[in-house]
């Protein structure tokens, strides 16, 4: 993010004149066009070039977009989770249980009942009874999350697909 710039030509020079600052400019029509911040990972060709980090964010950014303005979503409250894990967050619901909130970003290789079963054992291992799990996985194109196990969803980078998701594991 570049908060010096006050307009996108400014950026876009900066990135061709200073390679060396390790500038990467994506084009992005923002909530003009009704995009969320996922839209800015949709152009990388090459997921390996894309940081972890800014999958991260911008999944964060739009739960915490989701939990302010969803109806179903009110009384939950997002608490992002900085510990170099898959684990971004965990949105508590109502006191009664969490959604886990997790990105596994090298798992385009692997089918859905290998990440489902792997799911499972995240939970088992670094759950408490009524936690559920949403997993992201940026490098999937779906048009409705996959609910591969009871209180799993799997979910794409795409802000309807997740909202479907969150709330469907908001649902006691």
């Amino acid at each position: 993010m570049c908060y010096a710039a006050t307009d996108p030509e400014q950026v876009r020079s900066a990135c061709e004149r200073e390679p060396g600052w390790g500038l990467r400019c994506f084009p992005y029509a923002g909530s003009r066009q009704g995009a969320d911040l996922s839209a800015l990972l949709c152009p990388a060709p090459d997921w390996d070039e894309v940081s972890i980090d800014a999958i991260h964010v911008a999944v964060l950014a739009s739960v915490a977009k989701l939990v302010r303005q969803h109806r179903a979503l009110q009384g939950t409250c997002l608490q992002p989770v900085y510990d170099g894990t898959v684990e971004i967050g965990q949105l508590d619901v109502a006191g009664a249980y969490r959604v886990r909130l997790l990105v596994h970003s090298n798992a385009n290789r692997a089918s859905t009942t290998t990440l489902a079963q792997w799911a499972n054992e995240f939970l088992r291992e670094n759950g408490v009874p009524g936690d559920r799990l949403l997993l992201v996985l940026p490098q999937l194109s779906l048009a409705e999350p996959l609910y591969p196990a009871q209180h799993v969803a799997i979910v794409d980078l795409d802000f309807g697909v997740l909202a479907r998701a969150l709330v469907a594991l908001s649902l006691p």
